[in-house]
């Protein structure tokens, strides 16, 4: 019985160390996650603001917001694909990202990557016409 802990060792070892990987991947994907949702719902909120512009220069302020507020911020991540579409009463940013898991030759197709398609909407107001809207009402 000399050489029970080094049995229990190498049994307890790998399974420890992939638990610490797992949840240090699992917090770097939530992260991420928040983090492109919150770009989402930025990026479009600003694109929003533009009142008086037309929809390419909406577009226009709404892909910089994004690439301004996202930034170098995303741990996991190398790239993003998005989607912006604007229509008369609101902006909306689709953002899809992929990640992938480590080890992921061992694991299932379903398993490799983790998917993140977060959509954030602002709606369109124009100050001026809410006002003069409102003053009709009183």
């Amino acid at each position: 019985m000399k050489g029970y802990m080094t049995i229990e060792a190498s049994l307890l070892m790998p399974m420890l160390l992939c638990s610490i990987i797992f949840t240090m991947y699992t917090g770097m994907y939530l992260y991420d996650n928040c983090v492109i949702q919150q770009s989402a719902y930025i990026a479009a909120l600003r694109g929003a603001n533009q009142t008086r512009e037309g929809d390419a220069k909406i577009k226009q302020v709404t892909e910089e917001a994004l690439s301004k507020v996202i930034g170098k911020r995303l741990v996991m991540i190398p790239s993003i694909q998005k989607e912006i579409q604007i229509n008369r009463s609101s902006v909306t940013v689709t953002i899809t990202a992929t990640m992938e898991m480590p080890f992921s030759s061992f694991l299932t197709e379903e398993l490799k990557l983790w998917q993140i398609q977060k959509k954030g909407t602002a709606n369109r107001l124009d100050p001026v016409k809410n006002i003069r809207d409102m003053r009709r009402f009183l």
